[in-house]
């Protein structure tokens, strides 16, 4: 056991089944290893809380002055993302809460205490992790460049842009953010371009977090969790499907004899399903009802990802994005790469038949787990 090695991670854990189990995959696999991994976040005082607001409309105003349409673009984005994220409910928000404070445990500290903990010798290293924490449509907070700690101490740990190209606002700020790492892995390939453009430092593609554990591993963290007994079409959509998609899901129900299970969003275009059960759950509850799923209809990336992991039969819908920033790279990427473009119902048809080749998909994904616990080693070893 590795004695007072500690590890700051630093990413996405709420409102979002994906976030929190990237977030929960990554401090998992990092304990099983023998380090301590604290997942830490920002907390301000008052005053720090004013200063932060001070300095975001300042932001703001210098942005909307300078780059015409800025300010319209900014509101509808706030405005689309606060409605999105409304559409939750209140018993899964609260599941999501719960397994948040029992698993992850993270760790509040101002940016004194967090530069203070980045000088300490315990603290080896400190991770920019998953998900979207790059998201150049808006503004970044400076603790996802980890810009607390020092240079040596920073991995990016599958990062993403969320969006094809930086937006002329904010490539300032993420230059200086992408410089602060010695080396950078990033999610999609998009990533990889992304940064050549911006920058020089040194690049490589990974895979998401959720892979570094394997399928038996998400199969005992969900064990315990029943699901219903006949057939289902697990339904998890992040925006509100559009009436074709709903249309072809019920197709689908009606052609394989299955149920609709709607997860942990109630949108009032689910009530063109027949045969529907809704059910709100945690996350242990979200990887069982896809692990025993006869079939997935989602818009969800992570919903995508554990499909795949499960070996389950899926279709991906483009996201029905209330905001003007089209997030569709990261899904196509991935299916890219694991040979299954005919997962994503451009069309919005299901199709009647179909297979996938699980050998060659279980080939790309240990290959690709390979690659990223290499890199995440590596990385801390160094460090150590």
């Amino acid at each position: 056991m590795l004695m007072n090695k500690d590890i700051g991670l630093v990413t996405y854990y709420k409102e979002n089944y994906g976030s929190i189990l990237q977030c929960y995959a990554t401090k998992n696999y990092l304990e099983q290893k023998g380090y301590n991994c604290h997942v830490l976040y920002e907390k301000y005082d008052a005053r720090q809380l004013r200063v932060v607001r001070a300095k975001n409309i300042i932001f703001h105003a210098y942005n909307s002055l300078r780059y015409k349409g800025y300010f319209s673009q900014y509101m509808e984005m706030r405005k689309s993302m606060k409605k999105e994220k409304g559409y939750l409910t209140r018993r899964a928000y609260d599941f999501q809460n719960k397994f948040v404070e029992d698993m992850l445990k993270p760790q509040g500290l101002t940016w004194k205490e967090l530069h203070s903990i980045a000088t300490r010798d315990d603290y080896i290293a400190f991770i920019a992790g998953s998900d979207q924490i790059w998201n150049a449509s808006i503004h970044i907070n400076p603790i996802y460049f980890l810009q607390f700690a020092p240079k040596c101490k920073r991995i990016a740990l599958a990062p993403s842009f969320g969006i094809n190209s930086i937006p002329t606002y904010n490539k300032k700020t993420v230059k200086v953010g992408l410089e602060g790492f010695e080396r950078i892995a990033v999610r999609e390939q998009t990533g990889e371009e992304i940064i050549g453009q911006l920058c020089k430092v040194p690049t490589i593609q990974v895979t998401d977090p959720v892979f570094l554990l394997d399928v038996n591993q998400w199969k005992s963290f969900a064990e315990s969790v029943n699901t219903p007994s006949k057939p289902y079409i697990f339904v998890h959509f992040l925006s509100e499907p559009s009436k074709d998609t709903i249309y072809e899901i019920e197709k689908l129900s009606n052609r394989t004899s299955t149920e609709v299970v709607c997860f942990s969003y109630g949108y009032k275009e689910y009530s063109i399903f027949s045969k529907i059960t809704h059910l709100d759950g945690d996350p242990q509850e979200y990887v069982s009802l896809i692990r025993d799923a006869s079939y997935i209809c989602t818009d969800s990336f992570h919903s995508s990802v554990f499909s795949i992991i499960m070996h389950k039969r899926f279709y991906t819908f483009p996201r029905q994005h209330l905001h003007k920033s089209p997030q569709s790279s990261r899904i196509i990427d991935l299916l890219t790469r694991y040979d299954l473009e005919d997962r994503y119902v451009k069309s919005g048809m299901i199709p009647e038949e179909d297979s996938i080749n699980w050998n060659a998909v279980d080939t790309t994904m240990e290959n690709e787990r390979i690659v990223l616990r290499k890199y995440l080693d590596e990385e801390i070893e160094r460090r150590s």
